[in-house]
């Protein structure tokens, strides 16, 4: 790698933050700051502030496949339960509603 492209670190020196993203092969989001632990109910909002207007961008035919990893927020109840609700193949937001008339 370019030594231009490292960037030294140090450990144990005060706080940290948290950052949340969300990235396609094709776009990359803006990365937001997490101003709290990554709980539940902040990551369905993050899915409602950002993963739908994302998907919708990226796959606007309802192609697209959302993955997330294993961590706790993403396991939640609350979390699979809104993804239940919003299904994010659907280039409509209410496109899953829209098949039930």
């Amino acid at each position: 790698m370019d030594p231009a492209c490292h960037v030294g670190t140090v450990q144990g020196h005060g706080g940290s933050i948290m950052v949340w993203g969300v990235f396609s092969w094709q776009f990359l989001e803006s990365l937001v700051l997490v101003p709290t632990s990554l709980n539940a109910i902040r990551h369905v909002e993050l899915l409602g502030d950002h993963i739908h207007p994302f998907m919708l961008y990226c796959h606007p035919h309802g192609n697209g496949v959302f993955q997330q990893d294993n961590c706790t927020s993403h396991r939640s109840r609350l979390g699979t339960a809104w993804l239940d609700e919003h299904p994010l193949t659907s280039p409509s937001r209410i496109g899953h509603l829209e098949d039930q008339t």
